[in-house]
């Protein structure tokens, strides 16, 4: 059972009547965020069907925030504090803080046209720049306000993945955006991903039943697939609808290892902010070096390095919400994306980036 959490602060209007519900799936990154967004939008009209409403908020002219990003900036927006990320304010056209205020009102008008005219539908937000940008509790709790606002019920939903597979992935992700940090590196700066703690702090503020936590594990995801998982939390079978398949694939050792020396060369020459030089390089390097079936994997020494560093608070988190397992993640098999189940005899890739 999910727990009702209502607010209505005095300074703003009433919630929608009718009981309108969210379900706010916030990420991870790099846990097959895309994937989830790609079948919800190739299924929407077919989920309207269905009772549940997911809009990417993206039918306007640019410059503009689609729904990845506008939620998340609502948060900061209303506690004063700018969009780091650069490449979406680049593509927002935002350069100061007044800009930034500028186009979440417009979304922020587009969002609530949406929620209207969504009824009683279940309406579905996912964002991984939720979790990514709303890493403190008041910015965490300027969304949750925001979103009790407008609607009388909001769940969350955060996907976790095995840091010794989520890790190569974000490698791969910092590559590809044109970095040089050697893997080993970034083991040491990236490596410590402390669940147990991210967990709390939105626990403290949606409440232990506002927030379903599910792990990347066949064992533990409906059907043992990440879509089917995500399709049974909106009340749908994933069978019934559209599969777009695998989105956001990684890349392989090969060309990570090409791309990171390139990078290098070109950040020594004083070329590393060259968008163009930079983009032809990827282009001609995944072409030349890419093999999706050899994607980034640690090395086995490196696998160690990245569970030692988690241990102790993947412990904590098992203990507090998973206590029938006897970790936190199996390590093996993978879990697939695909929709469809693999056969006990079939090889499971490192397919969720």
């Amino acid at each position: 059972m999910t727990q009702t959490r209502t607010k209505q602060p005095a300074d703003t209007p009433p919630p929608p009547a009718g009981g309108a519900r969210a379900l706010v799936h916030i990420g991870l990154n790099k846990t097959g965020s895309t994937s989830i967004q790609a079948w919800l939008a190739r299924n929407r009209d077919k989920l309207r069907d269905h009772g549940v409403v997911h809009d990417t908020l993206d039918d306007v002219p640019a410059p503009f925030l689609a729904h990845i990003e506008g939620f998340p900036a609502i948060a900061l927006t209303r506690l004063n504090i700018r969009v780091s990320a650069t490449a979406v304010r680049r593509a927002a056209g935002i350069d100061t803080m007044q800009d930034q205020k500028k186009r979440v009102a417009d979304f922020t008008t587009r969002a609530e046209a949406s929620i209207a005219a969504a009824g009683n539908a279940l309406y579905v937000i996912s964002s991984e720049c939720i979790a990514a940008w709303l890493a403190q509790p008041a910015r965490i709790r300027a969304l949750d306000s925001w979103l009790h606002e407008r609607f009388t019920q909001v769940d969350y939903v955060l996907y976790l993945r095995d840091q010794t597979e989520w890790l190569p992935s974000a490698y791969t992700q910092m590559i590809k955006m044109g970095g040089s940090t050697r893997l080993d590196d970034f083991i040491e700066l990236r490596g410590e991903y402390d669940y147990n703690q991210l967990v709390k702090r939105w626990v403290n503020i949606v409440g232990p039943k506002g927030l379903n936590v599910r792990l990347l594990e066949r064992d533990f995801l409906t059907n043992g697939d990440l879509i089917s998982d995500f399709a049974a939390l909106i009340g749908v079978d994933a069978a019934d609808f559209d599969n777009p398949g695998r989105m956001n694939e990684g890349l392989s050792g090969r060309a990570v290892f090409a791309l990171r020396r390139a990078h290098a060369l070109y950040k020594a020459l004083g070329q590393d902010n060259n968008e163009a030089l930079n983009a032809r390089t990827r282009s001609l390097i995944l072409r030349l070096l890419n093999d999706p079936a050899g994607k980034l994997r640690l090395s086995a020494s490196q696998a160690a390095r990245v569970s030692q560093i988690n241990a102790d608070s993947n412990e904590r988190l098992r203990a507090r919400l998973f206590g029938d397992r006897p970790s936190l993640f199996s390590g093996t098999p993978k879990v697939p994306q695909s929709g469809t189940r693999p056969t006990n005899n079939s090889p499971i890739s490192l397919s969720i980036t």
